[in-house]
């Protein structure tokens, strides 16, 4: 009890000589502030600044876009291989891409995760190498789901890290606040297993020690603090960490918003003021009841593609796929501005209405060369009135028309709904010396909302990806009415 009492008078006072911001969102704007001083334009290298603002709330698409196109450039530059032995290198890109909303399984054309499977190979470059896999696998388990027992073997490898001090090690021997809280971390969601709950104890035993007897840097607080809201334990309140968040404070910068790296630096330090703003998101979050820092589980997939990030078919483009509409690429670009082939279209209007399997042979000679399964999507989609025969030719390779899309969905709607057309009247100025069917055709997926109303529909353009992927999840929209 005397001891809890002096701990909390010592926190007093430290608080009334730190000056703190006059609330957390002080705080932590004026974190955020620094941290963009200080990459302004993030790239491959800026992870835990990326990761930092994203899971601290902070918004921005075109910042965080550059960071994802860097990332896809810099591992197609490197052959996917961003180093040959330190794994954490793939695991920050990992928690920064899950951070905002991006798709570590298809980034730049590769899958970040496969380079941590083998836990042998991750150990090699320390315990750091499986306690950041660990939590790079746990941050989003529905994004690249492992086995319990390669998720075992990692845990495993963790514990075989832990010196009879209760301290995780880097070098086999020496105790180390930092890795031991960065271990904590990792171990955190398996507490109730009885090897992991007794290595638990035996940390933060081993911190509370190391709290009293040693002179910390801002990261090792920062990294305790991290560490007990991941055990969903108070640093406040618990006891044996109760002088944490005083001490953390006092090496918070309330001029720049930065942190320092020792108390007795005059300037802030870059990774003390990413480790310092991320711990106090985490316990942010902690109080709040939000998912501990690296838990990403119910973050949505924001950017799937890596080139339509600031592209303002983003959305469509990410339902289109999730619909199974239209599929990116394996370089994981949607290529918006592709032109759509007729084939391609028309492939996929009949997956969209979910067309029978054709009763008679191909008639479109010119299609004799593509895969069994386009052909029976093209015999399909002739039979069920949607392209006419024209003598047996369907130009599949050709870009296919905006008018000629236009007449494909007016048809599909009717076949789907065996509802005769909404027609309104238009303003395009540009359709009069087209087929009247065309002009029907132009004027329905405008009465329905599938096209916008305005000046021109520039009917003889070519079909751009983006503009397939908007319309084709409009038209999803329209039949499921």
């Amino acid at each position: 009890m005397k001891k809890q009492l002096i701990a909390v008078l010592f926190a007093l006072c430290v608080l009334l000589i730190v000056q703190l911001p006059a609330s957390a969102n002080d705080m932590l704007q004026k974190a955020e502030q620094r941290l963009l001083s200080i990459v302004p334009n993030p790239k491959y290298g800026n992870e835990w600044i990326v990761f930092t603002l994203a899971r601290g709330g902070y918004e921005n698409d075109a910042y965080y876009s550059a960071y994802i196109e860097d990332v896809a450039k810099t591992l197609q530059e490197k052959d996917g291989v961003l180093h040959m032995y330190k794994y954490t290198e793939y695991a920050r890109v990992i928690l920064a891409l899950q951070a905002i909303g991006a798709d570590p399984t298809t980034i730049g054309g590769y899958n970040v995760y496969e380079k941590l499977l083998n836990v042998n190979e991750v150990a090699t470059q320390g315990v750091n190498g499986p306690v950041f896999a660990l939590i790079a696998f746990d941050s989003k388990k529905s994004a690249y789901p492992i086995s319990d027992e390669l998720r075992q073997q990692f845990i495993a490898s963790i514990l075989s890290n832990q010196l009879v001090t209760g301290s995780f090690t880097l070098d086999d021997e020496t105790d180390n606040v930092d890795m031991t809280a960065m271990a904590l971390q990792a171990l955190a969601p398996y507490r109730e297993q009885a090897n992991v709950g007794a290595a638990v104890e035996r940390a933060l035993a081993y911190l509370q020690r190391a709290l009293q007897t040693e002179a910390l840097s801002s990261e090792s607080y920062a990294q305790v603090i991290v560490a007990l809201s991941a055990l969903q334990l108070d640093v406040a309140t618990t006891e044996g960490f109760t002088t944490v968040l005083p001490k953390f404070f006092a090496f918070y910068n309330t001029a720049t918003g930065g942190f320092k790296h020792l108390v007795t630096d005059e300037a802030d330090d870059v990774m003390a003021t990413e480790q310092g703003t991320y711990a106090y998101v985490a316990y942010e979050r902690f109080k709040n009841g939000d998912t501990s820092l690296y838990d990403m589980n119910d973050k949505e997939t924001q950017f799937v593609f890596t080139d339509t990030v600031n592209h303002w078919v983003r959305q469509d483009a990410a339902i289109a796929q999730e619909k199974g509409i239209m599929n990116g690429y394996d370089d994981g670009t949607f290529r918006p501005s592709q032109s759509l082939t007729r084939v391609q279209a028309i492939s996929i209007l009949a997956r969209v209405l979910q067309l029978p399997a054709p009763k008679q042979s191909l008639v479109f000679t010119d299609v004799a060369n593509y895969a069994s399964a386009t052909k029976q999507l093209v015999q399909s989609a002739y039979e069920a009135g949607l392209i006419q025969h024209n003598g047996g030719t369907f130009s599949p390779a050709k870009q296919i028309t905006r008018a000629q899309l236009a007449t494909m969905m007016a048809r599909a709607y009717t076949y789907k709904t065996s509802e005769a057309l909404t027609l309104t009247p238009t303003t395009f100025s540009d359709v009069a010396t087209f087929h009247i069917d065309t002009q029907r055709a132009i004027e329905f997926l405008a009465s329905v909302g599938i096209v916008n109303k305005q000046a021109t529909f520039n009917p003889s353009g070519a079909t751009t990806r983006a503009h397939a992927a908007k319309m084709f999840v409009r038209f999803m929209d329209v039949i499921e009415r």
